[in-house]
């Protein structure tokens, strides 16, 4: 793990151009030589598929980590605000959480004046495609598309794969949700392969403690910090935060 305790993004100066010019990429340097944090948003365009508890979960990671995270939640349901909530009726430590509009162009709908001081942007996308969900999209640096096995998960989730193609984005799938058997875990993967499709190398399991921890406004790893759920997540936070090489970005 690492610590990010004394590090500041102190970009404040940035944020006035914000409104009346294109928005920065997240990760980009400003004139000023501020460093925007990093947005790693969980997207599909179908409801079910796990983006709001994986977000939750890898929010609980970074926090772990020393990180100062962000979650934002673009889901006019409000997800990750839910268990967010239910998290401060614990005595864990909370992070920042926010809704944010989705009906709205980013340049609106965004306010990065509340990102001063953090290091990391997890952003929780709905399950269905709006008209402005692929320019939200456009300015994350890592999109992340939990998809299991069924056949509805690879027909919608592998429509998203290529329109992500066809935009640029640096789009991977998180084989979740996955029943025991090995050999449609190995179909999905060599299936999303073959299309070309990037493949996180971790695979989540159906894991009745990954809900029930998010539920109780809980990680995973603090619920069943032994469990094989637990390990998979540590293992999912340990692949993402080398993507987006935060270590020497916090340093």
């Amino acid at each position: 793990m690492f610590d990010c305790g004394e590090t500041r993004h102190n970009w404040y100066m940035a944020v006035s151009s914000f409104h009346n010019t294109a928005m920065l990429q997240f990760g980009d340097t400003t004139d000023r030589g501020v460093v925007m944090p990093p947005i790693v948003g969980f997207v599909g365009f179908k409801g079910g598929s796990g983006k709001t508890l994986l977000a939750f979960q890898m929010a609980e990671r970074a926090q772990d980590a020393g990180i100062r995270v962000m979650l934002w939640d673009l889901d006019p349901e409000q997800s990750a605000m839910h268990h967010t909530a239910w998290r401060a009726e614990t005595d864990r430590p909370l992070w920042e959480a926010e809704p944010r509009r989705i009906d709205a162009p980013p340049e609106s709908g965004l306010d990065m004046s509340t990102l001063i001081d953090i290091d990391l942007v997890i952003c929780d996308c709905p399950g269905y495609n709006t008209f402005f969900s692929a320019a939200y999209m456009d300015k994350m640096e890592l999109l992340l598309a939990p998809i299991s096995t069924t056949a509805q998960d690879r027909t919608v989730m592998t429509r998203m794969g290529w329109l992500a193609q066809s935009r640029g984005w640096n789009l991977v799938f998180v084989p979740n949700n996955l029943r025991p058997s090995r050999a449609r875990q190995n179909g999905l993967v060599e299936d999303l392969e073959s299309g070309s499709f990037s493949v996180a190398p971790v695979r989540i399991g159906r894991w009745v403690s990954l809900q029930d921890s998010s539920e109780m406004g809980l990680g995973v790893c603090e619920y069943e910090p032994e469990s094989q759920a637990a390990d998979e997540i540590r293992t999912l936070w340990g692949w993402l935060a080398k993507q987006i090489n935060l270590e020497s970005r916090c340093l």
